[in-house]
């Protein structure tokens, strides 16, 4: 019988340990891989979407706000949060109007960087101006700006946080858990449905899609087409802006007094 050549051995040996590997590797999981870029972006300059909001005691009937007593109604404190959030982003002219669970209606416009607020029952807007030189006021403006991204309290989704991509009920999304997939690998519907605080972000625009934590849920949808001009801000505001900048600037100019 032939001996084959320690070359041939070698080789044979090379090829078998080589199949065995592929072999062992098709049985495991695909590595994970974070998306390249970023995972959230801002919202685009110009836009269109509306925020549902829910709690987790919101009682329903009939489609409609209820407490959960008969003819009791909700607290002050429950009846003001919102309920729908529709936001409109023309460059740096921003209408919100905001719907509370008690039926209320805020407007508020940001307008290059100020703020002003039509509160429920008032006739006329309030300013939080960047030129009223006012601690209060100052606090309150960067309270009621919406961020550069145009969504509030969604810093925390980044790599770190970034738990995978999954079909969901908002389709193709990619997933957000406290501790991101090296404390979530499981990204199955049941670990996430009973997940307390969690984020979906469409996977093809990088726009958030929900947003859930133990206070409630935020539901965003996107309008198209998108606007496509500037905002027309109502004339009884522009004649508002105008007067309380002109009031501004004589209080800025007056000299302080000496005591």
């Amino acid at each position: 019988m032939k001996r084959l050549s320690p070359f041939l051995l070698i080789l044979i040996y090379l090829h078998a340990a080589n199949v065995q590997a592929q072999d062992s590797r098709a049985g495991q999981a695909p590595a994970f891989e974070i998306p390249a870029g970023p995972l959230l972006h801002a919202a685009p300059d110009f836009a269109q979407w509306t925020t549902q909001y829910s709690y987790p005691d919101d009682t329903k009937k009939d489609g409609t706000d209820a407490a959960a007593a008969k003819n009791v109604p909700l607290p002050g404190n429950l009846a003001n949060r919102p309920r729908t959030l529709v936001t409109t982003k023309t460059r740096d002219v921003i209408h919100m109007e905001t719907t509370t669970v008690g039926g209320a209606v805020t407007d508020a416009w940001q307008i290059k960087g100020d703020c002003w607020v039509k509160y429920p029952g008032k006739a006329l807007w309030t300013g939080y101006t960047a030129s009223n030189p006012t601690e209060i006021v100052g606090k309150l403006r960067a309270t009621l700006l919406l961020p550069a991204s145009g969504f509030r309290d969604l810093t925390w989704l980044d790599k770190d946080a970034y738990a995978g991509r999954t079909k969901s009920e908002w389709g193709d999304c990619y997933v957000f858990l406290p501790g991101g997939h090296a404390a979530n690998a499981d990204i199955s519907k049941g670990i996430l449905d009973a997940a307390p605080i969690i984020a979906y972000v469409d996977a093809q625009t990088r726009l958030p899609v929900m947003v859930r934590n133990p206070d409630g849920m935020r539901v965003f949808k996107f309008v198209q087409p998108p606007p496509t001009s500037v905002l027309q801000i109502p004339d009884v505001l522009v004649g508002e802006i105008k007067e309380t900048n002109a009031v501004q600037v004589q209080r800025n100019a007056a000299p302080s007094r000496e005591y």
